[in-house]
């Protein structure tokens, strides 16, 4: 069980969503189901703590923390991903079996993850992924909110990725623990979702909305909030609403 705890959660999910393809359509759904459920009986019997701690360019990486606050945010989201993929099993379009996966696998990693640069990485995953289901109406309007959408969806990864390393430069850490508590404006998270995944389909249309919403609340309270970088939250508020008006 020790080696299991030591991989981010949702692994399964991300690494099953790869081979989705290979099966025949009828049964992508219900590998999706399948591998939710199990991801969640996994993540159940893990411990509590830090795991898989390593060392990388002398910086110290914990790629999973579970405490109190993750816990029951991972277990949310293996339940959203499980409704979802129930909501969805009449859906044949192997491409949004497989970023609804990965999207939902990379978001309970991000949950779950113990130190800035592993929250980074799988941050900008859920971004990528999450952006071809907002793709998958496949006409124009779609494609145009789904620009907008990963194009600030990978600006907010680069903030969070100048604020890693300004925190590394000052504390030689990327550790959460060393963060001091700051206040943010977030609403411009909200605003985007509401604004651009009604473009997708309605299978598209749920899967992100219903884990958008809680990995904002994660982040901002008590770690996001912390991060220097998000100080640019306000500006945020100010130009979001603009840039993602349908038009």
């Amino acid at each position: 069980m020790t080696a299991i705890a030591d991989l981010p959660p949702g692994l399964l999910m991300m690494i099953g969503a790869l081979f989705l393809p290979l099966l025949a359509k009828r049964m992508q759904a219900w590998t999706v189901l399948a591998l939710s459920a199990l991801s969640l009986a996994l993540f159940i019997l893990t411990p509590s703590g830090d795991h898989g701690n390593l060392t990388l360019f002398g910086a110290e990486l914990h790629l999973v923390r579970i405490d109190s606050i993750s816990r029951p945010f991972a277990i949310v989201f293996h339940l959203a991903a499980i409704i979802s993929a129930i909501y969805a099993l009449h859906v044949r379009d192997p491409r949004q079996h497989v970023a609804g996966a990965l999207y939902s696998g990379a978001a309970i990693a991000a949950a779950c993850a113990g130190d800035l640069l592993t929250l980074f990485v799988f941050w900008e995953l859920t971004a990528i992924s999450s952006v071809f289901l907002i793709w998958a109406s496949d006409n124009e309007r779609s494609y145009r909110a789904g620009m907008r959408y990963l194009i600030i969806q990978v600006t907010s990864g680069v903030l969070l990725l100048s604020g890693a390393i300004v925190q590394y430069v000052e504390t030689g850490s990327l550790s959460f623990t060393s963060f001091f508590r700051d206040q943010v404006r977030v609403p411009a998270v909200t605003q985007l979702v509401a604004g651009l995944l009604p473009e997708s389909d309605r299978h598209g249309h749920r899967f992100p909305e219903c884990i958008h919403d809680e990995t904002r609340r994660l982040f901002v309270d008590p770690w996001f909030c912390r991060l220097r970088a998000a100080d640019l939250g306000g500006l945020c508020d100010d130009i979001v609403p603009d840039c993602i008006r349908r038009d």
